[in-house]
């Protein structure tokens, strides 16, 4: 009994710190992504508009594609407690990107138009302006539908496929359909977390002001396009950059999420 009580809590352990690695990695990669393309944007001499098109599109996918694998990580090992075996690597991987193609159809115009502007900006300044301020309201409520809804049931319905070794292509999608009486419970667990998430975020900038910073600093913009249109978008993907409270609260927030969403669907989800 104590084996298996020690073999848990090493579990656990494990689990916990792997979850901040990647965590602290996915926040890294991004904020570098940042850095590399606010640097574009913010010189006089190599600026193209295509570079805010990738900056938006790169960054969102990497963010977007590893919110979804963190999900499916805390579903794994903390609700459904099981490990990641390799036997089961090639049904992960064609369930994960099963799961992740709606996320990179609905981001394929920003990079592809985002080339086409930083290599012939001329040819790609108007399709590159409308999917700025037309496509990036969409890309907006799509991004607050992936995380508390679709990236937390689409991992449920991985892990369904990895539980049954079901390596169809169409399996995350069938057990997406059939726990669908699953979908309140999953909006309300967002909503609690996203609750305690920014308590907890709070509570973080007032007793340490410093995490407030961003993980990586970029270059300024100089100051005689502070007030342009260039300014406003400079201020405002500098304002979306990843901070350091986020390697704090970022992890967290997929522990709050496991732990509330067992308690309340334990019998509909471990069946």
């Amino acid at each position: 009994m104590d084996k298996a009580l020690n073999k848990n809590n090493y579990f656990f352990v494990f689990s916990f710190l792997t979850l901040f690695v990647i965590s602290f990695v996915l926040y890294y990669v991004v904020s570098l992504v940042y850095m590399i393309f606010v640097s574009k944007i913010s010189s006089l001499f190599e600026y193209r508009i295509g570079y805010i098109l990738l900056l938006i599109g790169l960054s969102s996918l990497t963010l977007l594609l590893g919110d979804l694998f963190l999900f499916i990580y805390v579903f794994r090992v903390f609700v459904f407690k099981k490990y990641f075996q390799k036997s089961l690597l090639k049904i992960f991987l064609k369930s994960f990107f099963s799961s992740s193609l709606p996320i990179i159809l609905i981001l394929v115009p920003y990079i592809v138009v985002g080339l086409g502007g930083v290599f012939n900006e001329e040819l790609f300044y108007h399709p590159a302006a409308i999917i700025i301020y037309v496509y990036s309201v969409s890309l907006g409520f799509y991004g607050l539908f992936v995380h508390p809804i679709y990236a937390p049931y689409a991992a449920l319905a991985v892990n369904r496929s990895l539980e049954a070794s079901d390596d169809s292509f169409i399996a995350t999608y069938r057990y997406m359909r059939r726990d669908i009486n699953l979908l309140p419970n999953i909006l309300a667990t967002s909503i609690v977390v996203w609750i305690i998430t920014t308590l907890l975020t709070v509570a973080l900038i007032y007793l340490i002001p410093f995490l407030s910073n961003t993980l990586i600093p970029v270059p300024r913009l100089p100051q005689d396009l502070l007030w342009s249109w260039r300014g406003r978008w400079y201020e405002a993907l500098n304002n979306m950059m990843p901070k350091y409270y986020n390697l704090i609260a970022g992890p967290l927030q997929y522990l709050f999420y496991a732990y509330i969403f067992r308690k309340i669907s334990m019998r509909k989800t471990i069946r």
